[in-house]
């Protein structure tokens, strides 16, 4: 075995440990701002996860089963949570609404979609005629292409793009002539 293969087992789990513990004490955490904590949390939650599913596949455990498609199912949500974070953390008072649930919406539909392509495998018997054209197409470019890591990547670009918009709103509000003065 490679030692790069050694160092990827090692780390993967170390990681996916030290996520979950810091999840728990952000989610026990009463200090300051309870709704960014929680978010958060959740992130690290969802990345720990996420790379235990990967050591476990590193064992040959968990291929194509559900807790690999939980996780691909999730991998919508990162770039809302990220938005919700620096918005709880820029906006102390910040409480969901119900209009902030249009940012789960990718990931409603994410998940619609990749439950009605596994069904597919209950008609697949290897050949196009045995699925409906959208089943068939639906398979082919979910399964077979990069599509859920693109539009993952996009949703993701697109929230910190987002995030920045807020992060910039909040400078410019505490430094309205900007941290570039000169001292004289």
């Amino acid at each position: 075995m490679e030692i790069s293969s050694i160092l990827v087992i090692l780390i993967l789990p170390i990681g996916a440990v030290q996520g979950i513990v810091f999840s728990v004490i952000l989610f026990k955490s009463t200090e300051r701002n309870k709704t960014a904590n929680r978010i958060l949390a959740s992130i690290l939650l969802l990345l720990s996860y996420r790379l235990l599913v990967q050591t476990l596949r590193l064992f040959g455990l968990g291929h194509y089963d559900g807790w690999y498609y939980v996780m691909i199912d999730l991998s919508w949500v990162h770039g809302a949570l990220l938005y919700f974070y620096t918005k709880a953390q820029t906006q102390p008072n910040f409480r969901f609404s119900r209009k902030d649930l249009i940012h789960f919406l990718p990931v409603v539909l994410q998940v619609i979609i990749s439950v009605f392509v596994r069904l597919q495998n209950l008609y697949w018997d290897g050949t196009k005629e045995s699925l409906s054209w959208l089943g068939y197409h639906a398979y082919i470019v979910w399964m077979n292409n990069s599509t859920i890591y693109i539009v993952a990547s996009i949703l993701i670009i697109f929230y910190a793009y987002q995030s920045k918009k807020l992060l910039n709103a909040v400078g410019e509000s505490l430094f309205p002539f900007g941290l570039n003065r000169s001292a004289g």
